[in-house]
Parts: structure tokens; sequence; C-alpha cells
């Protein structure tokens, strides 16, 4: 429901038009992603920006799948140069990201049936944190919290492997919210280039 409601996010920010105008740089009105995935987006496109590591949290992994999607899309090489170079950490919550992008390491918790609810039931799990929780805070009570920095240095340290469990025939269904915002990022895109061009 959390994947479905955010790609429906553009249609709230148009019903919000007819009270205020936000525009971006080439003068067309956000309807595009949220803001967040906007976000991901410029980064990962950025040729000063190369990281080796994304990791994601809860929300965090849809915004993630919905960039990569979106890249994926619009611009083929870079998705490769990214999935070539680039491992993919997802804590509290198991999201799908595009086929190209086959290291990725999926982290719940024991605990956690909130992430499970926003989870894809068809990917398995790679790290279980045990006696955690959905939160990240180390100071969270009864020491549920997760250690973010312990869980992404023992993903880091399974370098090299390429998990089996990510790809199952459900994807193209499970995933179909992330693959429509990634097409309209990519109608867009291509009609604001074209009106530039004209310009």
């Amino acid at each position: 429901m959390n994947s479905i409601r955010h790609a429906f996010e553009p249609l709230d920010s148009f019903t919000k038009l007819f009270s205020k105008s936000e525009e971006l740089e080439s003068g067309y009105l956000w309807t595009r992603t949220s803001k967040d995935t906007e976000t991901v987006i410029a980064l990962l496109e950025d040729q000063r920006f190369a990281p080796r590591l994304l990791v994601g949290h809860s929300k965090g992994n849809l915004v993630l799948s919905e960039a990569l999607y979106a890249i994926e899309s619009e611009h083929p090489p870079l998705a490769e140069a990214i999935a070539t170079r680039t491992r993919i950490v997802t804590i509290s919550a198991k999201v799908g990201m595009p086929m190209l992008f086959k290291d990725v390491i999926d982290v719940m918790c024991a605990w956690d049936w909130f992430g499970a609810l926003n989870s894809r039931p068809d990917i398995r799990t790679d790290i279980v944190v045990p006696h955690a929780w959905h939160s990240t805070n180390p100071d969270f009570p009864l020491g549920m919290g997760i250690s973010v920095p312990q869980t992404i240095a023992q993903a880091i340290a399974m370098e090299g492997r390429t998990p089996a469990g990510r790809a199952t025939h459900l994807a193209a269904i499970l995933d179909a919210p992330q693959r429509m915002i990634a097409q309209r990022y990519d109608t867009i895109e291509r009609r604001a280039l074209r009106e530039r061009s004209r310009g």
C-alpha cells in the first residue's frame, strides 16, 4: 500500500496547483515523482557522486527503488555503471530493485512486524538482526533498536556474494508502482527535453 500511495503522490501535488505553483528550473510543474526520489535521482546522475554502497531504511528503500527504476528507464548505461560498482543494503523493508541490480543485501529485524508488512514476501532475508524492532535508534527501549553501523559492517563483509533470492516471477507485478514512477519520469523528462530543444 505504501508503494501505491507513493506512486500517486504526484496526483496529490497536482491538486495543490490550484492553491500554489511550484516550478522546477525547467519551468515545469513538479509532477514527476516524490521529492525524495527526485533527490536520489539527481545525486546518482551527478558524475561527482559515485558511491559503492547505497543504504536505505524502510520507506527509503522504496525511494531508492523508484530512483533506480527511473534511471534504468531513462539512462540505461548509467544504471549499468551504478549496478556494476554498487552494493545495495535495504534495512527494515524488502523492496524490489531493477533486475540489473544483483548485489543487494536485505536486512530484517527479528521483531519487525511493521517492516514485514511493507516487504515483498518473495524476497529472501539475507541478514536477520536478533532482538530488534524497526527503529534505527540505538537507545530504543529494551535494546530493540538496530545498530546501523554494525549491520552495514555485516553486509559489507558479505562482499562478493550475490544473493540468490531476489529475482522472482512476482517482480513484474509487485514492482509495478516503481515501474509506473519510472515511466512517468521518462515521459516527462523527454517532454522537457523536447521543449528545451525548441526554445
